[in-house]
């Protein structure tokens, strides 16, 4: 079985990130990060600060923009925040190109519910469970990183190889 690492540790101090598309409202975004708030608690950490931006659509690289990010990476400077928590999805370029910035682990709101469960399972059958869960999106940002579609993943079952083949050409480099 895949070895139980927790993605946040005990008393670990973080900020929250949030983005306000035109589909939504900034009180539902506030909503939103309460609950990540609570969550971060839940899982050991204490949430210092909240930040949120306001896009059309969230930055491909990034997810916030440029002058956000550097203004999330002022406000860890000096304050011993180790983690950043992003309400929404990440993908494993994202998450990768954050941290290259921040230089503190980024997760997302999935990554952090998993982390609770992972904790508070106690059976066999949920350990299972939440461990292919997590296995499952691991996978989803290795290949995002990787620069595998799903469609690559698709033609993998069929002719195999290409995710193994990309992964050795991004170790070699």
């Amino acid at each position: 079985m895949i070895e139980k690492k927790q993605v946040v540790q005990k008393e670990e101090r973080a900020v929250i990130v949030g983005v306000i598309t035109k589909d939504q409202t900034e009180r539902q975004v506030n909503e939103f990060l309460d609950e990540l708030m609570f969550l971060a608690e839940t899982a050991g950490a204490t949430a210092v600060k909240r930040f949120t931006q306001r896009l059309a659509h969230p930055d491909r690289a990034t997810f916030v923009g440029k002058g956000k990010l550097e203004e999330i990476q002022q406000f860890i400077a000096g304050r011993d925040i180790s983690l950043v928590i992003f309400d929404d999805e990440l993908t494993g370029s994202q998450i990768a190109n954050i941290e290259k910035v921040l230089k503190v682990k980024v997760i997302d709101r999935s990554d952090l519910i998993l982390d609770i469960f992972a904790h508070r399972a106690r059976t066999a059958q949920a350990r299972v469970q939440v461990e292919l869960a997590r296995s499952t999106s691991i996978s989803c940002h290795v290949c995002a990183v990787c620069g595998v579609t799903w469609k690559d993943r698709e033609a993998v079952s069929a002719a195999g190889g290409l995710v193994k083949q990309k992964l050795k050409r991004i170790a070699v480099l």
